[in-house]
């Protein structure tokens, strides 16, 4: 059976919050959806839970692997099995807005649309029946980036990979995740460059809930910073950039290695409020940029 969405995720011992991520897709006002659930060899009932929900919703399929393989690799598997036109990604720990699949939907017809993403609201560990704050599907706010555009929206403000929704058939072509630490964002970078003429929706409503606890390590994090920075090398090289852009990058790789610097020494707080955007307001590069 052909959906028009699947929605890829990935588990690795996450028992605490695996119902309340089902539940959010369960829950969405639009139908038209499978879910794939791929447990890379959990320890715990991470498995358990997604096959007793597998057993009750025929649009839901569970997949076990017999070693843990990595997220890459669990992205890769459901994709692959998927029968979705579009491919939305979800961490086994957070949480989807009800009306988040509708919303994506307005755009899913478009041929000139290549992904569409949304903001994002970060949640802490205990929080898990939220309360969602009521959107007007007909009339919310977006809109619509060519890849540039995109890209200066993604560098300064950042794109959670999470609230992405983008077509299978391209994510196909590009060769899907690689073994990265932030592949998604790989990913999206491959999208952006081999499909340069199609637009991106950005989507400004909170349809996404992230959610930070105890049990994410530092390691990941410093990985993460790490891999962010050697992305922003790529940029660098691979574009042909005036003297302001470059000098954006640069200030990015700069603040994005004292953010390494802190996860290294495992201070708390994130420098990157000491570099205000305002503070950049003299470069041209920013200024041509307005998402209001």
């Amino acid at each position: 059976m052909v959906y028009k969405v699947s929605i890829i995720i990935p588990v690795y011992n996450s028992e605490k919050y695996l119902k309340y991520t089902i539940e959010s897709i369960i829950k969405q006002s639009f139908k038209d959806w499978e879910l794939i659930i791929v447990d890379d060899c959990s320890t715990d009932k991470s498995y358990l839970i997604a096959y007793e929900y597998s057993l009750n919703y025929k649009n839901i399929s569970v997949y076990k692997f017999k070693q843990n393989m990595g997220a890459w690799a669990a992205r890769n598997y459901g994709i692959k099995k998927a029968n979705g036109e579009w491919i939305i990604l979800m961490d086994a720990d957070d949480i989807s807005h009800t009306e988040r699949l509708k919303i994506h939907s307005r755009f899913w017809d478009d041929p000139n649309i290549l992904i569409c993403y949304s903001d994002s609201y970060i949640i802490n560990e205990n929080e898990n029946d939220l309360i969602f704050k009521n959107i007007n599907v007909c009339n919310f706010k977006y809109k619509i980036l060519n890849r540039n555009e995109f890209i200066k929206h993604w560098f300064f403000k950042g794109v959670t990979g999470s609230t992405v929704s983008y077509r299978t058939k391209y994510a196909l072509n590009v060769g899907l995740y690689k073994n990265l630490r932030i592949e998604d964002a790989y990913l999206l970078y491959e999208l952006i460059n081999k499909y340069k003429d199609l637009n991106i929706v950005y989507i400004k409503e909170p349809l996404y809930y992230y959610r930070i606890h105890s049990g994410q390590k530092t390691s990941l994090k410093v990985k993460t910073d790490i891999a962010t920075i050697k992305l922003y090398f790529i940029y660098l090289i691979e574009n042909k950039l005036n003297y302001n852009e470059k000098s954006i990058v640069l200030y990015l790789i700069f603040r994005r290695l004292l953010i390494l610097i802190y996860h290294l020494l495992g201070l708390r707080g994130n420098p990157i409020n000491y570099f205000s955007k305002n503070k950049l307001k003299k470069y041209k590069f920013i200024g041509k940029y307005n998402d209001k």
